[in-house]
C-alpha cells in the first residue's frame, strides 16, 4: 500500500513538472519561429554576409528561391485541400452536438491564434543572436 501511494505521488509529481514546463515554453518565442519570420531580403543579406557569397551566387540562390516558391505554394494549396476534404469526412461521422462543439473548439483555436501571430510579427528580431 505505501509504494503504491509513493507510485501515485511520483507519477502526479512528474504530470506536474510536464506540464509546468510544456506552459513555459509556449510563452517563449522560439529562435525559428522570429526567424520565419524575417522577410526574405534580409535573409538573403544575412546568408551572404555569413557565407561570404559572390554576387553570381547570390543571383543563382534566388533564382532557386523564386524557382522552389511556385512549388511550395501549389503544395500549401494542395494540403488546404486535402485538409478541407479531411474535415468534411469527419464532419460526416460526427453528430450535431459533436458538429456544434468542434465549431466552437475551432473558433477558440483561431481567436487564440490571432494574438500569438501578430505577437510574433512585432517582435523584433535579434540580430546579435549566436550564429550556429
Amino acid at each position: 500500500m505505501k509504494n503504491l501511494k509513493l507510485i501515485a505521488l511520483a507519477t502526479i509529481f512528474t504530470f506536474t513538472g510536464i506540464i509546468a514546463a510544456n506552459a513555459q515554453d509556449a510563452t517563449q518565442p522560439e529562435p525559428a519561429k522570429k526567424e520565419f519570420h524575417k522577410n526574405k531580403a534580409e535573409r538573403m543579406e544575412k546568408m551572404k554576409a555569413e557565407l561570404n557569397l559572390t554576387d553570381e551566387q547570390v543571383a543563382k540562390i534566388k533564382a532557386i528561391h523564386e524557382k522552389n516558391d511556385a512549388e511550395k505554394t501549389a503544395h500549401k494549396d494542395k494540403l488546404k485541400e486535402i485538409n478541407k476534404a479531411e474535415h468534411e469526412e469527419i464532419k460526416m461521422v460526427l453528430t450535431e452536438e459533436q458538429k456544434a462543439i468542434l465549431r466552437a473548439k475551432r473558433e477558440q483555436n483561431q481567436k487564440q491564434q490571432k494574438p500569438r501571430k501578430a505577437q510574433l510579427e512585432a517582435q523584433p528580431i535579434d540580430k546579435a543572436a549566436p550564429k550556429q
